[in-house]
């Protein structure tokens, strides 16, 4: 009877050893999710800064620096000088431009004073054979010459200058010496008679005055 009341009184193993499993696992927690990676930076070398195997050391690269700078700066004197000559063309064209609308407008009655000029030849020759002595010569004399000087107020409204230079020094500029004649007052190199009067619009010499000039 001992030998049973000893086994009853002693615990099973097994219950006592599998009792803490039994228990609740404790919470774990979760992990963080994963930090977003940041773009690595571009550490690209230019071309020309690129070692090759000749130029592996930094006095090379140093020299290759040194070139690339000096031909930067031919390239933007070059440009410079471009611009330069580009923008003094340019202005050369603006102002022969600008003197060319000035002389077109300044010397736009050139053509018609030439061809005028034979006209107002023709009436002075009128005036010089024009006989006084009858009463219809003297009006038609008086006629002409108010005729002729209509047509130089016109003239010389239109800043049309008449070379009238009778009694005046010849002036080789503005002259054309067509005859020599002796004078006994001695005014040498003066203009004794006028045979074509001369015209000059503005600064322009249209035809010079044809002369006869006195001599010694």
């Amino acid at each position: 009877m001992q030998s049973e009341e000893s086994t009853s009184a002693v615990p099973p193993a097994k219950e006592q050893a599998t009792a803490p499993e039994s228990a609740a696992a404790p919470d774990v927690p979760a992990k963080p999710p994963p930090a977003p990676e940041c773009p690595s930076p571009d550490t690209s070398v230019p071309a020309y800064l690129e070692p090759d195997a000749e130029a592996t050391d930094l006095q090379d690269i140093i020299d290759r620096l040194t070139g690339e700078i000096d031909r930067l700066k031919a390239s933007e004197a070059e440009l410079r000088e471009t611009a330069l000559r580009a923008r003094a063309e340019m202005e050369n064209v603006q102002k022969r431009t600008r003197r060319d609308s000035v002389n077109a407008h300044k010397y736009a009655l050139e053509r018609f004073v030439r061809e005028l000029a034979p006209v107002l030849d023709c009436l002075d020759l009128a005036i010089q054979h024009a006989s006084s002595e009858s009463e219809s010569s003297g009006q038609l004399r008086e006629g002409l010459e108010m005729t002729v000087r209509l047509f130089d107020e016109l003239l010389q409204r239109f800043d049309v200058e008449i070379i009238d230079p009778t009694g005046c020094p010849f002036d080789s500029a503005r002259h054309e010496a067509v005859a020599v004649q002796d004078d006994e007052v001695g005014a040498r190199c003066k203009v004794i008679t006028v045979v074509q009067k001369g015209y000059a619009l503005h600064d322009r010499l249209i035809r010079p005055a044809r002369v006869i000039v006195a001599q010694d």
